[in-house]
């Protein structure tokens, strides 16, 4: 019996998106900032975010996970994948954080994934699913870790 179950409606990823996810690592979240002990982000400013919206990251067994995903538009559909490519979760619409207005003065949406528990340590994807303006380019993707 697998220790998870995936959804089966959503298209798995393919070995070339597999091969050619970016990579996030998790660093030491500065003083602990509430309660996470890892976080791992990814930002940026540019035209075509979406084509290159998917990373990998480590994760381990039991630990708790929040991910955020700040684009323009709100984001498509966050999902996390297993190693395999097999879509395991996605962002619920209902829960996501309200917009936000950065530095530029302008308003971005935000999805999110709160409280995953990975089931197993090693290789996840999520697909970060940016939808931006012509104008607006800004994106970004903040996972935080919580190992206790």
């Amino acid at each position: 019996m697998a220790l998870y179950e995936t959804i089966d409606y959503l298209v798995e990823l393919s070995k070339y998106e597999i091969n050619h996810a970016g990579t996030l690592t998790f660093d030491v979240a500065a003083a602990n900032i509430n309660g996470w002990d890892y976080t791992a982000s990814v930002s940026g400013s540019e035209q075509y975010a979406i084509l290159h919206s998917l990373y990998s990251f480590h994760a381990e067994a039991g630990a708790t996970y929040d991910m955020f995903s700040l684009s323009y538009y709100e984001p498509f559909i966050m999902i996390i994948y297993d190693y395999l490519g097999n879509p395991i979760t996605f962002n619920d619409d209902a829960k996501d954080p309200a917009d936000v207005v950065l530095s530029d003065g302008i308003s971005y949406s935000r999805a999110a994934i709160w409280d995953w528990v990975a089931p197993y340590t090693g290789t996840y994807y999520i697909d970060a699913s940016w939808y931006q303006g012509e104008v607006f380019k800004t994106y970004a993707l903040v996972l935080e870790e919580d190992v206790n």
